[in-house]
């Protein structure tokens, strides 16, 4: 065989391989038949599996409104009723609808500071004093109430040991105080007392006083009795035996009204508790003591009556009456 004839007879065998290649590829392989899917042409394509996209929702924060400050008041200070054996009354009565009667000017008369003033240190004190009242020893003290109990933040001695020439005695000074708390309710008092330290007079104004600040304070022209007593008279002259009737009138407080009788040594003879009726417009109350007594000999003896006023612990207000007991009235 020629070169020109052995060529084309190899091409026919080399087709021949790849045609048996072919079929045997589309035989089965191992026993097993694979077909290939065949999409049919202009049908309906076959379902996808579903892809779920997760939307972020996104987090809203609400901001919770805090609650806006409230103010409190600040509490005001009340002081305490006064702690000690004298009994305290209950709520006031209802006044009266006419006044009981005039009431006569003080012997002893705080013109400076008034009644409910509010003061700062040094405090003005101005205090005019009638020469019935003397000779006399005058105490000027300030007390303050401090939780339970009623402190001495100041006090002057003055001894008149004689009468005065001039009708009034006219007493102008500085008063100092130092407090802690912001305010305090106090009183600023003028007692007059005897040669045996006899109390005879006290008047006295209840005041607030502030630590820092500006004060407020009223002025006074004339003041009045807080305590009149209408019997017995002053230096009157009663029997050995008998009975002593005493009656007047005392400026109402929540407090009650003592009597005591004291001897020219200042020892207490009688001692009593009143009580005080309903006030009248004018804010006075009327009250009544009797007791009985029996003596042997002469007797010089200082009635006392004492108010108290439960604003600052202890006695408020003083008012006395000489009384001499003899065989003969």
């Amino acid at each position: 065989m020629s070169p020109a004839t052995s060529k084309p007879f190899l091409q026919i065998i080399l087709a021949l391989v790849l045609l048996l290649g072919v079929a045997r590829c589309a035989g089965p392989v191992g026993g097993l038949q694979v077909k290939m899917p065949i999409e049919p042409s202009g049908g309906t394509p076959s379902p996808q599996p579903t892809r779920w996209t997760a939307t972020p929702t996104p987090e809203v924060f609400t901001p919770t409104p805090e609650p806006l400050l409230t103010a409190t008041p600040t509490a005001t200070w009340t002081a305490p009723a006064p702690v000690g054996t004298v009994p305290w009354p209950s709520p006031t009565p209802t006044p009266l609808q006419t006044p009981l009667a005039d009431i006569p000017n003080a012997a002893v008369q705080i013109l400076r500071p008034g009644e409910g003033s509010f003061v700062v240190s040094p405090m003005v004190v101005v205090v005019r004093m009638h020469r019935d009242a003397f000779p006399s020893t005058v105490f000027v003290e300030l007390w303050a109430q401090v939780g339970n109990e009623a402190r001495m933040l100041y006090r002057r001695i003055y001894r008149y040991d004689q009468q005065p020439a001039t009708t009034w005695v006219l007493l102008q000074e500085k008063v100092p105080f130092e407090i802690r708390p912001p305010e305090v309710w106090a009183r600023f008092l003028v007692r007059l007392t005897d040669g045996a330290g006899v109390p005879k007079e006290q008047q006295a104004v209840h005041i607030r006083l502030l630590r820092y600040g500006l004060g407020q304070e009223s002025h006074r022209d004339q003041v009045r009795l807080p305590i009149v007593i209408e019997r017995p008279r002053h230096r009157s002259r009663l029997p050995l035996e008998g009975t002593l009737e005493v009656t007047g009138l005392a400026r109402y407080t929540t407090g009650v009204i003592e009597a005591l009788l004291y001897t020219p040594k200042g020892r207490v003879l009688k001692a009593a508790a009143l009580s005080l009726g309903p006030p009248d417009p004018q804010g006075y109350a009327r009250f009544t003591w009797s007791w009985p007594y029996r003596f042997t000999q002469p007797q010089d003896l200082r009635l006392v009556l004492r108010l108290y006023d439960p604003r600052v612990q202890g006695v408020a207000y003083i008012e006395s009456v000489l009384l001499y007991f003899r065989a003969e009235p």
